[in-house]
């Protein structure tokens, strides 16, 4: 089994034009044909360049192979990073490519962040890479995880976002994408990021969750929802989980577990999940389920990479508070896993006749701590 492993946007679906020093995605890019995927082993924590600029790469432990969508493949040996560029997107931000390549064979770009077909993207800085630092900042080698997370999006499932453009599946919303709240308002993405998880070994506290179509009401979710154990989920109101909560607050998914088709995952090897930041907290359809966008709020901004923290900085400012979140209040009161699972418990007893959210067979407090 190899270490590690990662999906680049293909040679042909990211070129480089030299005459305008820019790289564009296709406009028709097609992230289920468009990626190669690469695998390898490593005795070492870090993905090393090609110093010598000579195809063959400077750390010959890093061994793998480059697969295309079809799963045939396309390259094997030392796998390395060439060359790496910073681009520059449409609003000035920064965007590091790196360039794979495997025993001189070129098998694709990864990227710092999302890029967006159609787009093009001026080239700013370049050089090559080498495992050891140089005048010109070549010294570019970076940790495996890097690679992972950056890994080209692709979302899990289809899940489907209700935005001015119609329902769009989450790993296609970008920076400017209109999505509707529950306050009847149209809401501008400023960020979004995908990040991969591996969920093998994981511990059952990082399974993702699948509501079931229809658990929390008639066409809430419309469809099949799977989101992480920790994503908020709207209940006691009047449209989503009426009967759950005294009010309408936000809480874990992984608290809604005891009721009938909510339940988590433990069969996936691994999953992408794909986040988004509106200039405010918002209660948005997924699915047709009531959830949240992205809650920038210190516990948040703590998991993720250095570069995305700062991106965000730039985007929504410095909070000089510390610990209030950058796009806060929240849309509504947020509780916490075991404060959540209070509040089902005093409004919809396990044991009350009739009531229909639970799962068969679960009656009284010991059902209720067994599943929460």
């Amino acid at each position: 089994m190899p270490d590690y492993q990662f999906h680049t946007y293909a040679p042909d679906a990211l070129t480089y034009d030299d005459p305008s020093f820019s790289f564009t995605l296709a406009a028709d890019y097609d992230f289920r044909t468009d990626r190669n995927l690469i695998e390898y082993s490593d005795d070492d924590t870090q993905l090393d360049g090609d110093q010598n600029d000579d195809g063959v790469g400077d750390d010959a432990n890093q061994v793998g192979s480059a697969y295309d969508d079809t799963g045939a493949e396309i390259a094997n040996g030392t796998v390395y990073v060439q060359h790496y560029a910073i681009i520059q997107d449409s609003n000035g931000g920064n965007i590091y490519l790196d360039r794979i390549e495997i025993d001189g064979v070129h098998v694709g770009y990864i990227s710092s962040a999302p890029l967006i077909p159609g787009e093009s993207y001026t080239v700013v800085a370049a050089a090559n890479v080498g495992d050891t630092a140089g005048s010109d900042g070549s010294d570019n080698t970076t940790s495996h995880s890097y690679y992972e997370t950056n890994t080209t999006p692709c979302f899990a499932s289809d899940t489907l976002i209700e935005t001015k453009r119609g329902s769009v599946p989450a790993e296609q919303i970008k920076a400017g994408d209109l999505l509707r709240g529950l306050d009847g308002a149209w809401h501008r993405v400023l960020w979004s990021h995908a990040v991969r998880q591996n969920l093998c070994g994981a511990p059952d506290g990082r399974r993702p969750i699948l509501i079931s179509k229809g658990a929390l009401g008639q066409g809430r979710p419309v469809r099949d929802l799977v989101v992480s154990s920790q994503h908020r989920i709207l209940i006691g109101h009047p449209a989503q989980g009426i009967g759950l909560a005294m009010r309408p607050v936000l809480v874990p998914a992984k608290s809604l577990q005891h009721l009938r088709g909510v339940r988590k995952m433990l069969g996936k090897a691994s999953i992408t999940w794909v986040h988004f930041a509106c200039q405010s907290h918002q209660v948005i359809e997924a699915h047709g389920c009531l959830s949240e966008t992205i809650l920038l709020g210190a516990t948040c901004l703590g998991q993720l990479p250095a570069y995305e923290r700062l991106r965000l900085l730039a985007l929504f400012g410095h909070n000089p508070k510390g610990e209030a979140a950058l796009n806060g209040p929240a849309a509504y009161p947020c509780l916490g896993a075991s404060a959540a699972t209070r509040e089902l418990r005093r409004c919809c007893p396990t044991g009350q006749a009739g009531n229909g959210w639970w799962r068969s067979g679960l009656t009284g407090e010991k059902g209720l701590r067994a599943c929460g």
